[in-house]
């Protein structure tokens, strides 16, 4: 059984967390997985880790902050280089710039109002 952590995090935080999921540095866990014991060297004795990896990080010179609104986080994919969108503050009041609309919120990752 798997489980959902739903909060609103700040702008600052939101795109750390954005980031780490891209990365791959945080993954789903399963209820039967188990954590490393406290001082464990998780990498010791692991196969998949390969240690003369010198691959660069495609995102270690891209600034993807103009792709950043109230609803959405700009973000680097960290397999491609290229910057994305991240859907940020879901339901969260927010001003589309349109005078004609009302009730404006973000909606995946896009602030919309109703007329």
């Amino acid at each position: 059984m798997s489980s959902i952590l739903a909060f609103v995090p700040s702008r600052a935080a939101a795109h750390t967390l954005a980031a780490l999921l891209l990365s791959g540095a945080l993954v789903a866990c399963s209820d039967d997985d188990t954590a490393p014991e406290p001082g464990t060297d998780v990498a010791e004795g692991d196969a998949d880790v390969d240690e003369t990896d010198t691959t660069e990080d495609p995102c270690a010179d891209v600034d993807c902050s103009e792709l950043t609104t109230d609803c959405s986080i700009g973000s680097c994919d960290p397999t491609s280089g290229d910057c994305l969108t991240v859907p940020f503050n879901e339901g969260a009041p927010c001003d589309d710039g349109d005078e004609e609309t009302s009730n404006d919120m973000c909606v995946v990752g896009v602030c919309e109002g109703s007329r």
